[in-house]
């Protein structure tokens, strides 16, 4: 006779942890520069422990930023785009013993969209602090449809702040502990993005003309398993080369120019993944009005046309998303792209209202109301199953094409930024310690 699970007092109590099993928090400092400028640009490098087993989810990046705006023009606060805390990043490569493995350019507004698309408006309220999205005048003013989107500065010429922020990256994005010791050393390489990209500095009175980063430290927290779980019995756990696999999460962006024309046209992206997950899309807002420029995201078609993705020998969805027919099918697409599967659409959270979604490209936005129309398609072959390593669609060795037709053309040509979520594998070969990344 089978019991109910509340019944069931002993098989969800019969695993132990082993007895001397204990953790640790590490704080990882720089080892190539104590701060960071846009006026001289570069890199922070931090290189992970070779000790105990990564607790992915842990890792955040903890700093302070500072601004500097010309005391000369200034009369006027200066605003930030994106998220603060990812913003100021323009790239993060992750290496395994000097070997690129993982390296996604345009993080900070890769990284912004992605928040965008997983919490929604109370949420992002809530982690305010950490992200860094409001000053210490306005902290009390918050709202859910206010100061989620970038930041003012303290007073006209000035700000500081502190960030914690969550990276995504294939390390912090597995799904099992991660061997530190027992692969090579894993180093996590930041780029700082360039003042304009960071800023609307189009007008002199909101210019910014400096930002630095100080006292930045990765952080992350590992376990030690004792003496009790040694070498001999990982090597149980791994096949016969000695090779332990953990599945992961990819990030990779391309773009493109979407011409100003009436018609089809389809847009190509030299991506060559095992496994797509998803894959999203946005057009830059590139009208003067759109003041948020590549952080905003609109709709080239002006709800007169359609898109459809195609990865290997599969169109996403197998009916184009027509913006005349319908936009909430686009909207509802999008939410099946990055918040699981189809069968679970009450799910999802995301940060987008009606009006910021239904931003075309010749509309005027604001920062409190930047254009987020973005498009999105789940590729996956079986959404939901966690036991398998590959989920997704290959491209099966060809770009990943986007087909957008525009009964009425674009007000002028624009970038299209393409994002593919996709899984990533971790091998590790015990014998040797030597770790690679499969895509």
């Amino acid at each position: 006779m089978s019991l109910p699970k509340e019944l069931d007092y002993v098989s969800s109590n019969t695993t132990t942890l082993p007895v001397n099993t204990s953790s640790k928090s590490n704080v990882i400092h720089p080892s190539n520069v104590s701060s960071l400028s846009t006026e001289t640009g570069g890199s922070v490098i931090f290189d992970l422990g070779q000790q105990d087993y990564l607790i992915p989810s842990s890792m955040y990046l903890r700093m302070k930023v500072k601004t500097t705006g010309s005391s000369n023009t200034n009369n006027s606060h200066m605003f930030q785009r994106g998220i603060p805390g990812y913003s100021v990043f323009e790239k993060l490569i992750t290496s395994f013993q000097s070997v690129q493995v993982e390296n996604i350019t345009n993080y900070g507004r890769t990284a912004s969209t992605l928040i965008d698309l997983k919490l929604n408006q109370a949420q992002k309220s809530g982690l305010a602090v950490a992200f860094g999205l409001t000053n210490k005048a306005d902290a009390d003013d918050i709202t859910l449809t206010q100061d989620l989107h970038g930041r003012k500065s303290d007073s006209e010429n000035a700000d500081e702040y502190f960030v914690s922020i969550p990276l995504l990256c294939v390390l912090s994005l597995a799904e099992k502990l991660v061997p530190l010791g027992m692969m090579p050393q894993c180093r996590i390489e930041l780029e700082i993005a360039n003042i304009n990209k960071i800023f609307d500095n189009d007008a002199p009175a909101t210019a910014a003309d400096k930002l630095e980063l100080f006292n930045m430290e990765l952080c992350y927290d590992t376990v030690n398993f004792g003496q009790d779980f040694d070498m001999t019995t990982l090597m149980g756990l791994a096949d016969g080369n000695g090779d332990i696999l953990i599945k992961s999460q990819g990030h990779q962006v391309s773009t493109q120019t979407a011409d100003a024309i009436t018609g089809l046209q389809t847009l190509s992206f030299p991506q060559r993944l095992s496994s797509v997950k998803s894959i999203l899309a946005w057009f830059e807002g590139k009208n003067a009005s759109a003041i948020n420029q590549e952080y905003d995201s609109v709709d080239i078609t002006k709800g007169a046309g359609s898109y459809q993705f195609q990865c290997g020998n599969k169109f996403f969805p197998d009916v184009e998303l027509n913006t005349a027919r319908n936009r909430a099918g686009v909207f509802m697409e999008l939410n099946n792209a990055v918040n699981g599967t189809s069968h679970d659409i009450l799910g999802g959270s995301m940060s987008i209202s009606p009006m910021e979604f239904s931003k075309k490209d010749n509309s005027s936005t604001t920062h409190d109301e930047p254009g987020m129309f973005i498009l999105g398609v789940n590729t996956e072959r079986m959404s939901g199953v966690n036991q398998v390593l590959l989920t997704g669609q290959s491209t099966a060795l060809t770009p990943i094409s986007l087909n957008v037709r525009c009964d009425v053309a674009p007000t002028q040509a624009t970038t299209c930024n393409l994002l593919t979520i996709f899984d990533a594998i971790i091998q590790v070969n015990l014998p040797t310690r030597s770790a690679s990344l499969k895509i």
